[in-house]
């Protein structure tokens, strides 16, 4: 991500990102809960993920640990 200046900002994607699935995660029926969950854990078994994929998708368990206590079964 690209902000003023031309500094490149990885981090603020990933926060943006998580901000952005605690806010929509309250509005899926539990049945979209579930699939999501369940496509996290593929992609964390996955043996091809990229590193900056990995390092979002920690970050997204992080923030939901502290937002969502079941998070914690991650």
């Amino acid at each position: 991500m690209w902000v003023a200046g031309g500094e490149k900002k990885p981090y603020v994607a990933r926060e943006l990102f998580a901000a952005g699935f605690v806010s929509c995660w309250s509005q899926l029926n539990p049945s979209h809960q579930e699939q999501l969950v369940r496509s996290l854990v593929n992609a964390f078994s996955s043996p091809n993920i990229p590193p900056e994929i990995l390092a979002t998708l920690l970050n997204l368990v992080h923030v939901g640990r502290r937002r969502f206590p079941w998070f914690s079964d991650f």
